[in-house]
């Protein structure tokens, strides 16, 4: 359980460093089909999240998609 929690922790902190790298210059943002925003930050630190947790093999369920 413990590795989980070091997995999720450097996640987290991963990509919370992207996503203010991202909200500090201009940045784009979709609507999706349910017309809810995504943006550029979104979008990336989903990736970054999905990437860590991977390699859990735990299932992954996500909403950042358009």
């Amino acid at each position: 359980m413990n590795d989980y929690l070091n997995i999720s922790i450097k996640a987290a902190k991963e990509a919370g460093k992207e996503i203010l790298k991202i909200y500090e210059n201009e940045f784009n943002v979709d609507i999706k089909e349910d017309k809810s925003p995504l943006t550029e930050a979104d979008t990336a630190s989903n990736d970054i999240i999905n990437n860590y947790l991977e390699t859990t093999k735990i299932p992954i369920i996500g909403k950042e998609i358009k």
